[in-house]
């Protein structure tokens, strides 16, 4: 059944995720989800808007679990407009792997750890899997995945900002991030504003875009809202 479901992301999504992905899915969002898909396994850049209340911030959740549970990112980085934004993506993504039942019963060995905190990540610190410690971390801006022998996730890490933050030079040890999904970033206000735009669009580029490494480029997907000509939004997908 999971390899089955894990074919498909579609399915996926409405067979793990159905309280969010009820609905048919419209154009918008399959060219989201796979447009997270293409960059997380060939590379490259895109940048899709759509409207609002489109479920943008949905898909990159559902997406991006479901990527971690597959294997195929080790190190997602999501960047949303501010830190508030940035910490409820994180806190839905970790209440999945906490409270989702049906995805615990075909993803033991990633949520039985998760779950075993039982909301206290202080736990991480002793806990082990046949006798060998999980290296877990459940909390703050970055979370660490329990490393389970076996596991597609195991060892993975999930990291969230906001572009109102500090994002240059973002790494977990020698590790960096290998995607960067962008969801909405800008603001009603910021979108109004050309030093804000100007100042946003500076950390897309120089910030998000130098995060890779010396000479290695790093693949990134903008997820966003064209609220005028003069956004961010509009610019990069003219």
């Amino acid at each position: 059944r999971r390899s089955r479901r894990e074919r498909d992301v579609f399915l996926w999504l409405r067979s793990y995720m159905g309280d969010l992905f009820f609905d048919p899915f419209t154009d918008d969002q399959k060219s989201m989800a796979q447009a997270i898909l293409d960059a997380a396994q060939y590379g490259g850049d895109q940048a899709i808007a759509a409207e609002r209340s489109g479920g943008k911030s949905a898909i990159t959740e559902g997406v991006t679990i479901y990527c971690i549970c597959r294997g195929i990112l080790r190190f997602p980085l999501i960047v949303a407009a501010t830190g508030t934004h940035a910490d409820q993506i994180l806190d839905n993504i970790k209440g999945n792997f906490e409270e989702n039942d049906v995805l615990a019963v075909d993803y033991p060995e990633i949520c039985d750890p998760i779950r075993a905190l039982e909301g206290a990540p202080q736990r991480c610190k002793m806990q082990t899997v046949a006798g060998k410690r999980t290296m877990m971390r459940w909390s703050g801006q970055a979370v660490k995945f329990p490393t389970v022998p076996g596991s597609p996730a195991s060892g993975s890490i999930l990291m969230t900002r906001g572009l109102d933050a500090a994002i240059r030079g973002i790494r977990v040890g020698t590790r960096r991030p290998d995607l960067v999904i962008i969801d909405d970033p800008e603001t009603e206000e910021s979108a109004r504003s050309p030093t804000q735009i100007e100042s946003r669009e500076r950390k897309l580029e120089r910030d998000i875009g130098g995060l890779g490494g010396a000479g290695k480029k790093l693949s990134r997907v903008m997820l966003c809202t064209c609220q005028n000509r003069m956004s961010i939004a509009y610019k990069y997908t003219d």
